[in-house]
């Protein structure tokens, strides 16, 4: 018995050494370990975002240069003989729960009013308008159906106005021709949310409100829009946008309501 035992373990011997030369002849007979694959890189902490958009605003209020005034009201049907040019552009940079926001828009609109006096007549107001905001922005709440952002910053108004009317008595020489341009800054505070539907499907609001007599006695904006991924770095907005404004300075007074259909494009890097 003990010499079939000894002759098994044998036999178990050389076919566990077999086996090994055979594993060790497939891979070349090579005895260099095997060098894993580096690690991949953690992704960075930073997003950033661009949404070119497009604001349809109508106007409505009062602008006065040099105490000339002229009553404006143009509703959502007369925007297109309203506004001559919009362009505009929104930016985001974000690490975490703080984020940057700078928002550009340029528009360009005409409209013809009534002079405030029977002795002018055919009155014209064109307006050269850059709105400029840049704030700070803080996410105190954060989940899979949606966030809330707090965020301070300021809102940068630059106007180029020229107001005509004419003399009802071509022999008087009463014409109204005045153009003034004039800029300011006002602080705004604000929040700003977005609910999630489902996957594709969003609400998004928001709303600020500054001046406190810094330079406008009073402005503030409200945007509400509904919005659709078409991937997740990929989404557009169609919406209503309102604005605000209460500014006077010397003569120059600019108390004016700006209001339409605003959409926009936004795009995650």
């Amino acid at each position: 018995m003990i010499i079939q035992s000894n002759r098994t373990r044998s036999i178990v011997l050389r076919s566990a050494i077999a086996a090994a030369t055979s594993i060790a002849c497939a891979h070349g007979g090579s005895t260099e370990p095997i060098i894993a694959p580096p690690p991949a890189a953690s992704p960075s902490p930073w997003e950033f975002r661009i949404e070119p958009y497009g604001w349809l605003t109508a106007l409505d209020g009062k602008v006065g240069i040099l105490n000339q005034t002229a009553d404006l009201n143009a509703g959502f049907d007369d925007i297109w003989d309203v506004l001559d040019f919009a362009a505009a552009m929104q930016i985001e940079l974000r690490n975490g729960c703080w984020g940057i926001i700078a928002d550009g828009f340029y528009s360009d609109l005409s409209q013809d009013f009534t002079p405030p006096t029977r002795l002018h007549t055919d009155g014209n107001f064109e307006m050269q308008q850059f709105l400029g905001e840049l704030y700070a922005s803080y996410r105190f709440l954060d989940s899979p159906c949606g966030f809330v952002d707090a965020y301070a910053g300021m809102r940068y108004t630059y106007l180029s106005t020229d107001l005509k009317a004419d003399a009802i008595n071509p022999n008087v020489d009463n014409n109204i021709d005045v153009s003034e341009n004039k800029d300011w800054i006002d602080p705004i505070i604000g929040l700003r949310g977005q609910w999630n539907i489902n996957e594709k499907w969003f609400l998004a609001g928001k709303g600020d409100i500054g001046g406190f007599g810094v330079s406008s006695d009073l402005t503030w904006s409200l945007l509400a829009t509904v919005g659709y991924h078409f991937t997740e770095d990929v989404h557009m907005e169609l919406g209503y946008r309102y604005l605000h404004t209460d500014y006077d300075d010397g003569g120059f007074t600019y108390d004016i309501d700006q209001a339409g259909i605003y959409t926009g494009l936004s795009i995650r890097f």
